[in-house]
């Protein structure tokens, strides 16, 4: 048996892996060197026994330190040229005909080098196979970590899997209420749309294999008559049938993530019946892994979504119905009085007449700042006086209160100072409104010019100043009154904020930003 995996070896080398056996590595060349100075003193000396030996040390070291393909390829080559001399010279009588016997003795201590070297060759090839794997794993880890998109990222899943275990056709399938739907479908057999886009494993031996029991199920031969086979038929109908004909084994991972099964793996081969193993499974674990992880975030984030969605409605919903929707309504009680009213007092319904004026304007202003705040880069595409002039029509005329604002033409902004400027303001107006009790406001935003400093630059001040009850600020936490949030966002564009104010005599709020220069 020894022998014929020897000659096996050789005619595996002389087909493939021949001229990469003998390829010289240089680590190693010291050993092959040594190995020639021994042949040559073997044949120039009279001490063969002792170099024989010498050279069979060589040769066990090589097992060691050279390829397996390498060790058996020299042993050959070595131990036919090597053991001709010694035949020679006991035939030509330079040494006595017993030493012949050492041959058999080190040709079988060599056959057992050549075994452990092969197990040491197989066990080589193993490691360097699982840290393959993990390196896709990681790779594939990193970029579930990166990616956005779920597609993509599952055709790279599964990129790397074939490389690990082969397939021709490859199915995820996510799992809502035992209905499998096909997320990602790809082989080389079938054509985009021959996999059904849903199908029901509800009630299956599959089903209770792969969702209950949580474990792989293999199929050795899909067109077979056991239970399995029968029931993966019947789940993936004809359409399947006709899109996998060719192929002969199945296999389907379940895809967990803390004990809950989110969706399937399946994979087909047309290689002969049972190509598909149980270490094949344990190998496509990792991956599987990976892909109910990427499905689980996808899933997670549609949710966000939807609820980040279903929030944005709902405020919307109280923004129509504080501001505009109030606002329409009381401009249609006065339109309804106004008939009657103009036969009985003109000059007062010459006064609900610019009632009804000032209210649809401030309807108008409303539904403007609710339509930039659904679209956040209007906030940007707009000079900031222009923002301003709109933000405190809005608020004037909804809740009847003089606000003035004096603003100068500041030019294109950076986005992020912008957004902030105007979130101040819009925070601090809303504080008067709310807790003020003022009678008059006032904003005005002017351009800065500092000369004296050692690098001139241009800036901005933006100041919201109205004549309500005030405040002690010595008395109120910084985070109350919406101050904190107003401080952040200056802050964060590294801007100065300071409020002043004292009880009976208003409040101030000046904001300066220092641009580049």
């Amino acid at each position: 048996m020894t022998i014929m995996s020897i000659y096996q070896v050789v005619k595996n080398d002389a087909t493939g892996h021949f001229w990469k056996a003998l390829k010289v590595d240089g680590r190693f060349l010291l050993l092959d060197l040594a190995l020639v100075i021994v042949f040559i003193v073997l044949v120039l000396t009279n001490s063969k026994i002792v170099i024989f030996h010498v050279a069979f040390l060589l040769l066990t070291f090589g097992a060691f330190f050279w390829e397996f393909h390498a060790f058996v390829l020299r042993t050959i080559f070595w131990l036919t040229t090597i053991t001709s001399v010694l035949f020679v010279s006991i035939f030509s009588g330079e040494i006595p005909f017993e030493e012949i016997f050492e041959i058999p003795a080190l040709t079988s201590v060599l056959v057992l080098v050549y075994i452990i070297a092969g197990q040491r060759s197989r066990a080589v090839n193993a490691l360097q196979e699982r840290t393959d794997e993990l390196s896709m794993l990681l790779e594939v880890s990193n970029q579930t970590t990166l990616a956005q998109k779920l597609e993509p990222l599952l055709g790279l899943i599964l990129d790397h899997l074939k490389a690990v275990v082969d397939y021709e056709n490859a199915t995820i399938f996510r799992l809502d209420d035992e209905i499998l739907t096909t997320l990602i479908d790809r082989g080389s057999t079938r054509q985009d749309g021959d996999i059904p886009l849903s199908v029901s494993i509800r009630n299956t031996r599959i089903g209770r294999k792969l969702l209950v029991d949580q474990e792989p199920v293999i199929i050795a031969d899909m067109w077979g008559e056991a239970p399995l086979a029968r029931d993966l038929r019947e789940v993936f109908g004809n359409q399947f049938k006709a899109a996998s004909s060719e192929s002969s084994s199945w296999m389907g991972i379940p895809l967990t993530v803390n004990d809950r099964v989110t969706g399937v793996l399946a994979l087909e081969h047309s290689a002969p019946l049972g190509h598909y193993a149980p270490n094949h499974a344990d190998l496509v674990l990792g991956f599987a892994n990976q892909a109910a992880v990427a499905i689980e975030a996808a899933r997670h984030y549609e949710q966000a979504q939807t609820l980040a969605a279903l929030e944005e409605r709902q405020r919307l919903a109280r923004d129509l119905h504080d501001a505009v929707s109030q606002t329409l309504f009381s401009a249609c009680l006065t339109a309804e009085v106004l008939p009657r009213l103009w036969e009985r007092n003109p000059p007062e319904a010459h006064r609900c007449l610019d009632e009804i004026y000032h209210l649809n304007r401030s309807a108008l202003a409303e539904m403007r700042t609710l339509l930039m705040e659904l679209r956040p880069e209007a906030l940007t595409e707009m000079e900031l006086g222009e923002l301003l002039g709109q933000l405190t029509e809005s608020l004037g005329n909804r809740v009847r209160l003089p606000l003035v604002l004096k603003a100068e033409k500041v030019g294109q902004l950076p986005p992020d100072v912008q957004i902030a400027l105007y979130r101040i303001s819009q925070e601090a107006l809303n504080n008067i409104i709310k807790h003020a009790a003022a009678s008059r406001a006032e904003v005005s935003l002017r351009t800065l010019s500092f000369k004296d400093r050692k690098t001139p630059g241009k800036g901005l001040e933006l100041r919201i100043v109205d004549n309500g009850r005030g405040f002690n600020t010595e008395a109120v936490p910084p985070a109350s009154m919406g101050l904190g949030i107003m401080r952040e966002r200056a802050e964060a564009i590294g801007a100065d904020f300071r409020v002043e104010s004292e009880i009976g005599r208003g409040t101030e709020v000046v904001i300066f930003w220092i641009g580049a220069s």
